[in-house]
C-alpha cells in the first residue's frame, strides 16, 4: 500500500512540475506578444495626432501595465519551479519607458495639452449623458 501512494505522490509531483513549466511558457508567450504591440504602437504614434494619438497613449498605458503585470507573474513562477534571478528577465524582455512621448518624439507640453483636452471632452459628455 505504502509504494502504492509513493507511486500516486511523484505522479501528482510530476503534473505539478509539468503545470508549472506550461504556466511560465504561456506567461512568457503574453509578455512577448504584450512587447510586440508596444512596440508596435510606439512605432505608430509619430504618424499620429490629435485624438487618435490619445487613444494610442492611452492603450500604451494599458498594455504597459498589462506587460508589467506578466512581467512580474513571469518572476513569481520563476521563483515557484526554483529559478533565482531575474537578470535573465531583464534580458529577454525588457520593458519599454513607461511614458511613450519621451520615446516617440513627443513634445510633453503637446500631451498634457491633448490630456487635458480629452479630459474635458470626457467631463463634458459625461454632463451631457452622451
Amino acid at each position: 500500500m505504502h509504494e502504492r501512494t509513493a507511486d500516486a505522490f511523484a505522479m501528482l509531483e510530476h503534473q505539478l512540475a509539468e503545470e508549472r513549466v506550461g504556466a511560465l511558457g504561456r506567461i512568457g508567450g503574453r509578455l512577448d506578444a504584450l512587447l510586440r504591440l508596444l512596440a508596435d504602437l510606439t512605432a505608430r504614434l509619430g504618424d499620429l495626432a490629435g485624438y487618435e494619438r490619445l487613444e494610442a497613449l492611452v492603450q500604451y498605458q494599458s498594455l504597459h501595465a498589462e506587460a508589467r503585470r506578466y512581467r512580474w507573474y513571469l518572476e513569481v513562477q520563476r521563483d515557484a519551479v526554483g529559478i533565482r534571478g531575474h537578470d535573465v528577465v531583464d534580458r529577454m524582455y525588457p520593458l519599454p519607458p513607461r511614458n511613450p512621448v519621451a520615446a516617440s518624439g513627443v513634445q510633453p507640453r503637446t500631451a498634457r495639452l491633448l490630456t487635458a483636452e480629452w479630459g474635458s471632452r470626457d467631463r463634458h459628455a459625461a454632463r451631457s449623458g452622451s
